[in-house]
């Protein structure tokens, strides 16, 4: 008997929100909205689509890139022909990063030293902190990575 009330008193309610969900779905589809957007009307000439345009003139390295490079800026206005006069002229030097791999960890267990296996442009070798080859300086060894040094960038190669 109580199930009886509760389904008379619940029965009304969702069919009331199933209908107001079924009107509101119809508007959208084939009435027209009460809102404000519908019923202003627009013309054409009051949208004008610009292209935004724009360059960015910025002096630095693409951090994606392998390639390490140094550039002068030639950004400076001043007065040219002061600077001129005391200017140091430094060659562009553009070197790349080699191919470093590395392959494991030796860990000394009486005196908890650590050696890296790593593959530098394919030669195989034994490096341990502070040992350097092919401008490569080894920084720090981990279980699972190497903290390497080339060319006063520091960088990590994982297993």
């Amino acid at each position: 008997m109580k199930s009886k009330k509760l389904l008379k008193f619940l029965l009304p309610i969702t069919l009331g929100i199933w209908g107001y969900i079924g009107y509101k779905i119809y508007l959208a589809k084939y009435g027209e909205d009460d809102s404000a957007f519908a019923t202003t009307n627009y013309q054409k000439s009051e949208f004008k689509i610009t292209i935004d345009t724009f360059t960015i003139k910025a002096n630095y390295r693409d951090p994606f890139s392998v390639e390490i490079v140094k550039n002068n800026s030639e950004h400076n206005h001043h007065n040219v022909s002061a600077i001129n006069n005391n200017l140091k002229v430094e060659s562009t030097i553009i070197k790349t990063l080699p191919n470093v791999q590395y392959l494991g960890l030796i860990k000394n267990s009486k005196s908890n030293k650590q050696i890296a296996l790593l593959s530098i442009n394919g030669s195989i070798g034994n490096y341990s902190v502070g040992d350097n080859f092919s401008g490569v300086e080894v920084l720090k060894i981990f279980k699972d990575s190497v903290q390497l040094k080339f060319n006063k960038d520091k960088f990590f190669v994982k297993k």
